[in-house]
C-alpha cells in the first residue's frame, strides 16, 4: 500500500492533499509538530493574575488565615493565579489605586451583629454599619471591582433583606465565611458579572440562599392565601419590616378590647419614630389582620398572643435592624425593596460541595436604580451641597 499514491482528508489542510509513498510518514511529523505547538502554548502562555482583596480590621484573625488558605489551595489552576492582600478600611481606597476592575474581587467582612443604627435615638437617620457601608461605598466607586460580603459564621446570616439591599446598592454577592475553602467558590465569584444590559443579579452562597428562599415562598404564599387582599401587598411587607423591629407590641390600656387589631394597629403607629413607618389605623387594623391569620397567631381566647407579631415577624426573615443605604429615606426604601422582591427570578445553582445552596438573584435594573434626586443626596460633592 506504501508504493501507491492516495488522498488524505484531514483536519488541519482546509482542502484534501494527495501524497505519494512517504506521506503517512509526513502526517505523522505534522502531528507530532502540532501536539508540541500545543504543550507549548499550555506550558509558556502567561498567566493572568487575580488578586482577592480582604478588608478586614483584624490583620492575623481566622477570617484572614481561612481566605488566605482558599486561596493558596485554589490557585495556580486552568491558567489563572490567585493572589492574596489583607486591606485595613483605612487603606483600602489608596490600594484600590493600581487595581482595575477586571483584576481583583472585593471581599468585605462583616463583622456586626446589628447591620444597620439610628444616628442619634430614635429618631436619628439609621445608617449601615461600619463595614457595610465601607461595601456599599466601595460597590458604588466607578471602575471598582465587584465587591462581595463575607459573613462571619458565628454571626447570624443576612436576611433575604439584607440580600436584597445589596443588591440595590450594587453589592455583587452574599457568601458564608465557612464556604470560602470549597473548590472552586474564589473562581465562582471572580467569574461572577453582577450586572447586565436590563438586569442585574447577586450570588448568594450559604444560609442566606435560605433566607431568600423563604421570602419568595411567603410572597407566593400570599398570592395563594384565601381571602388576601393583593392590593395591600406593599402595605403588608411594609408592616413586617416595622413589626420586625420592636421586641413586642405594647397596647396602651383604654376601653374595650386591649388587644384588638385596632389597640395593636395605634400601638404600632405609636413607634413610628422607630419604625419610620405609619399607616391609617383603618388600613393597619386589616393589614395586621391578614398578616397574623397566614403567620398563624392564636386567636380567640389566646389573642393576647398578638402582641407577639413582632416575634413573628422577624421568624419569617424581616431583620429587627433593618438594611440602610446612603441616599435612600427610610420610609422610600422598603416600598423599594417590597419592588425589587416581587421581581426578582431565583436561579438555582449546583450547591457547592454537593449541600452547600448556591442561588442567583436576578432583578430588572430599572427598579434597583436609585432616583436622581437620591443620587444628589449621596454625593456630598454635588453642585447644590456645595452651595
Amino acid at each position: 500500500m506504501f508504493g501507491q499514491a492516495f488522498t488524505i482528508y484531514s483536519l488541519c489542510p482546509q482542502q484534501p492533499v494527495t501524497l505519494g509513498a512517504s506521506a503517512p510518514t509526513r502526517i505523522m511529523a505534522r502531528w507530532w509538530r502540532q501536539l508540541v505547538r500545543v504543550i507549548l502554548y499550555y506550558k509558556l502562555r502567561p498567566r493572568s493574575i487575580v488578586k482577592i482583596l480582604l478588608i478586614d480590621h483584624e490583620l492575623s484573625g481566622p477570617t484572614s488565615k481561612m481566605v488566605e488558605g482558599a486561596v493558596q489551595q485554589q490557585s495556580h489552576r486552568r491558567g489563572t493565579t490567585l493572589e492574596y492582600e489583607l486591606v485595613r478600611p483605612a487603606e483600602v481606597f489608596k490600594r484600590l489605586e493600581p487595581v482595575g476592575p477586571e483584576g481583583a474581587v472585593i471581599l468585605v467582612s462583616i463583622t456586626e451583629p446589628a447591620l444597620s443604627m439610628r444616628q442619634i435615638g430614635e429618631k436619628g437617620q439609621r445608617v449601615a454599619c461600619a463595614s457595610l457601608s465601607m461595601a456599599q461605598a466601595l460597590a458604588a466607586r466607578p471602575k471598582t471591582p465587584t465587591v462581595f460580603l463575607l459573613r462571619q459564621s458565628d454571626q447570624p446570616p443576612l436576611s433575604a433583606v439584607d440580600v436584597i439591599a445589596g443588591m440595590l446598592s450594587g453589592i455583587g454577592g452574599v457568601l458564608d465565611e465557612r464556604t470560602v475553602p470549597c473548590d472552586g467558590l474564589l473562581r465562582a465569584l471572580f467569574d461572577h458579572r453582577p450586572i447586565a444590559a436590563r438586569t442585574r443579579t447577586i450570588f448568594v452562597v450559604g444560609r442566606s440562599a435560605e433566607t431568600i428562599r423563604q421570602v419568595k415562598n411567603m410572597l407566593r404564599g400570599w398570592d395563594e392565601q384565601t381571602g388576601w387582599d393583593g392590593r395591600l401587598d406593599q402595605a403588608c411587607w411594609r408592616t413586617a419590616m416595622a413589626l420586625a423591629q420592636l421586641d413586642r407590641l405594647l397596647p396602651l390600656p383604654s376601653a374595650g378590647d386591649r388587644y384588638s387589631f385596632v389597640k395593636l394597629a395605634e400601638a404600632l403607629n405609636l413607634r413610628s419614630a422607630l419604625t419610620s413607618f405609619r399607616l391609617s389605623v383603618s388600613d393597619l387594623r386589616k393589614v395586621m389582620s391578614m398578616l397574623a391569620g397566614y403567620w398563624n397567631v392564636p386567636d380567640g381566647d389566646q389573642r393576647t398572643e398578638r402582641i407577639h407579631l413582632p416575634t413573628y415577624a422577624q421568624k419569617q426573615g424581616f431583620p429587627q435592624h433593618p438594611p440602610a443605604i446612603a441616599g435612600w429615606s427610610d420610609e422610600e426604601l422598603p416600598k423599594r425593596l417590597y419592588d425589587a422582591a416581587r421581581a426578582m427570578d431565583l436561579i438555582e445553582r449546583e450547591p457547592i460541595s454537593g449541600q452547600i445552596p448556591r442561588i442567583l438573584v436576578r432583578a430588572p435594573i430599572r427598579l434597583l436604580t436609585r432616583p436622581a434626586r437620591n443620587r444628589q443626596i449621596q454625593n456630598p460633592h454635588s453642585r447644590n451641597n456645595n452651595a
